[in-house]
This record gives C-alpha cells, sequence and structure tokens, in this order.
C-alpha cells in the first residue's frame, strides 16, 4: 500500500462507520419484525447493499446475502426503503456517494 492511500483508506472507514451507525439507528425506528417470523422462531442477518447519494437518498438498495429466509430479507428491503434519506450524510459525503453493505440483524429475545 503506498502511503498517500493510507489517509484516504482510514477516511473511508470512518466514513462507513459512521454511515453503518447511523443507517442502523434509523433502520431501528422503521424496522418491523414480521409476526409469521416471530411466530416461527426465525432469526437472521440480512446483508444489504446500497449506495448513498451525494445528497443522503438511498439508492441501489439490495440483498447481498440473504438471512435464509425471504420474508426477512424482504422486512429488511423494506425498512430501508422505508429510511430513504440519510439527511446528516450530506455533510461527510462531500458531494460524493457512497457504496457500503449493512447487516440488519433479526434476532428475538425472551423478555
Amino acid at each position: 500500500m503506498n502511503r498517500a492511500t493510507a489517509p484516504l483508506l482510514a477516511a473511508d472507514v470512518s466514513i462507513a462507520q459512521r454511515l453503518q451507525a447511523h443507517l442502523l439507528e434509523r433502520l431501528a425506528e422503521q424496522l418491523r419484525y414480521p409476526p409469521l417470523a416471530r411466530a416461527r422462531g426465525w432469526e437472521g442477518v440480512v446483508l444489504m447493499e446500497l449506495r448513498l447519494e451525494a445528497n443522503g437518498d438511498i439508492s441501489r438498495l439490495q440483498v447481498r446475502e440473504s438471512s435464509g429466509y425471504p420474508l426477512l430479507d424482504r422486512a429488511a428491503s423494506l425498512g430501508l426503503q422505508r429510511v430513504a434519506r440519510l439527511p446528516q450524510a450530506v455533510a461527510w459525503l462531500q458531494g460524493e456517494s457512497f457504496e457500503l453493505v449493512l447487516p440488519v440483524q433479526y434476532r428475538l429475545i425472551d423478555l
């Protein structure tokens, strides 16, 4: 690795971590655990691939890796569609778009 590229890579990691944290926070407000999945005890992780446009809009949303349950995969996709936009990202992206993979976890917790 060339020394000149190291700061850029570090900045990309920092941006990715910030974007991921804020997306997961916003997604938590929109994500629904499908009742059928809950009743059947289905759990899993859906890896969602998406692109954040320079204006904060979410685009190119697709399942990169399934949870093994299409119902959970669709719920993750719908949740991110409801988020639709991450306004805070505009300042971090500085006019550039950014692609990332977001893990969406479905876990049942006994209360």
